[in-house]
């Protein structure tokens, strides 16, 4: 898979700061054998450090990091881990709370699903059952979760997320882009839809298994209530490999009685979120010139589909 990275070019320096914090949760005396990136083409991403005791061995455990301009991302994970292993869900466990912008994890034992997805076409096939039982987990403790996390669980319609990005540049002022949000928003502003609660991203990656159940959730640093729909819009976007092309997110909408149709409205939302978010108007780079044409390709694709979509 492109970006993945031999062991030897994730190794990670830690400052000082970030050696007292992990050496703070154990005995005196123990000391920092080595530490990585988790292999993942989007770098920076949580750091796996194996730290030695005097009469324990070694042990693995996850510092994680603030990603963006504040700390509410761990902060907010923090809570909903803490939340999540009182569900009995298989998360890691708060091992030193956030400070200064890190927070130490435990680490989970398990294959990732985008690993074991790449193994054979069988693989991807278990790899789709997998993950849709891993999200049906997470959608069935919504009002658990909405109730016990408070106003601390962010919550995002459809229309909240249109306008999230309609006064931004560099799309806003594109004559696609305006006319693609005027044309969704009495579309979006129709559908009633239960929001659900979710990770806030369902890269495979982000969920464990042993080869038989799911034995792991990571990462809910956005975690958030949102329509079903939105999360599984990644797949085709980002045409996440293999399975986008095995099918899951035809498998997504059989499971959860969704038509194709009902589909469109939220992969083009998503395709003008992705657009303002990571694309350039005009790419120079042959990579992101193909980026771009693949998403505006989904929009059309998704916009000439509306027309015949059941609104709910």
């Amino acid at each position: 898979m492109k970006g993945f990275r031999a062991k030897e070019n994730l190794l990670v320096d830690l400052s000082q700061t970030e050696k007292d914090f992990i050496l703070s949760t154990f005995p005196e005396g123990a000391v920092i054998e080595e530490s990585y990136y988790f292999d993942n083409y989007n770098l920076p991403c949580p750091i796996k450090v194996k730290v030695k005791t005097k009469d324990k061995g070694s042990k693995f455990v996850v510092l994680r990091k603030v990603r963006h301009k504040n700390s509410y991302g761990i902060k907010l994970e923090a809570t909903v881990l803490t939340l999540l292993a009182q569900y009995s869900i298989p998360v890691p466990k708060v091992l030193a709370e956030p400070k200064n912008g890190m927070m130490l994890l435990s680490f989970l034992e398990g294959e990732n699903l985008q690993l074991f997805s790449m193994n054979s076409k069988a693989h991807a096939k278990k790899a789709k059952k997998l993950l849709l039982e891993a999200l049906t987990t997470l959608e069935n403790i919504t009002e658990k979760i909405s109730k016990d996390a408070g106003d601390e669980l962010p919550s995002y319609t459809l229309m909240d997320e249109l306008n999230a990005i309609t006064e931004k540049p560099p799309w806003n002022s594109e004559k696609i882009f305006k006319e693609v949000v005027d044309f969704l928003t009495p579309v979006l502003r129709q559908i009633s839809t239960s929001l659900i609660f979710t990770n806030g991203d369902y890269q495979p990656a982000n969920f464990l298994t042993d080869g038989e159940k799911i034995v792991g959730f990571l990462d809910f640093e956005n975690a958030k209530l949102r329509d079903p729909l939105m999360g599984i819009a990644k797949y085709p976007v980002y045409d996440l490999h293999p399975l986008n092309k095995a099918g899951f997110v035809d498998t997504y909408l059989t499971g959860r009685n969704f038509t194709e149709q009902q589909f469109f409205s939220r992969l083009s939302l998503f395709c003008l979120i992705t657009l303002q978010k990571e694309i350039s108007v005009h790419p120079t780079d042959k990579e992101e010139k193909v980026y771009q044409k693949r998403v505006l390709d989904l929009l059309e694709r998704s916009l000439t589909g509306i027309t015949n979509s059941p609104i709910n």
